[in-house]
């Protein structure tokens, strides 16, 4: 994993707790530690900082001298952008219920008239098209001119 700055050690370690955020397609450590009431307390001030935060446990074991394996748990996610909660009274539901974030549903036949949001390239195809016509104008005149 990329941003562990742990000690590799002999055998599995003592467990460290890791804040961390999203960086690309990775994760960033922002805080590690052995104490997990300070990382805890770092987790929840940095809430307020950050969109989306993960607490984590994490077991250093050293396979070799030259590969070392990270065992880690996840102890809380934090995500602030999210607005869905789940639906209202538990389980799986229909209708308003079964609606993710966006208030899309999530399957199902769309309402009659209602665009999918799928971009078609019009552009693309006007190309495609005029090209072929050229390519085929241009076929024809070749063949015509060599008849007699």
């Amino acid at each position: 994993m990329i941003g562990f700055h742990f000690a590799a050690q002999t055998m599995a370690s003592q467990p460290q707790f890791a804040v961390q955020r999203p960086k690309g397609r990775g994760w960033k450590t922002l805080h590690s530690g052995p104490d997990r009431a300070a990382a805890e307390r770092f987790f929840e001030t940095a809430k307020g900082q950050l969109p989306v935060l993960r607490l984590i446990e994490v077991a250093v074991e050293a396979a070799d001298e030259n590969a070392t394996d990270y065992r880690w748990k996840l102890i809380t996610l934090h995500d602030g952008r999210a607005t869905w909660t789940g639906p209202v009274g538990g389980g799986k539901g229909k209708g308003a219920n079964a609606r993710g974030a966006g208030g899309r549903s999530q399957g199902g036949a769309s309402r009659p008239g209602a665009r999918d949001g799928t971009r078609v390239p019009v552009r693309l195809y006007l190309v495609v098209l005029a090209v072929g016509l050229a390519i085929g104008a241009a076929v024809s005149l070749v063949l015509g001119l060599r008849q007699p």
